[in-house]
């Protein structure tokens, strides 16, 4: 009986350990899925600035020009 105990401990003892080893990985897998998903964000949010910033400046650059324009055309007609 004491010998059919002590296989019977270390089964469980092996079972239990694979399951925290398997609940380990899937915490890592879920970690590297939510450091991937935030890059993803953080890429997404940068190139969203980047595109901003340059329809602001290309806007800027055509209210220069036609504010430009305008004052050539009053010097003109002066």
């Amino acid at each position: 009986m004491a010998r059919h105990g002590i296989v019977m401990t270390t089964n469980a003892s092996i079972i239990s350990s694979s399951v925290s080893i398997s609940n380990f990985i899937i915490i890592i897998i879920i970690i590297i899925i939510i450091i991937i998903i935030i890059i993803i964000i953080i890429i997404i949010i940068i190139i969203i600035i980047t595109i901003t910033i340059t329809i602001i400046i290309i806007i800027i650059k055509i209210i220069i020009i036609i504010i430009i324009n305008i004052i050539i055309m009053i010097i003109n007609v002066i």
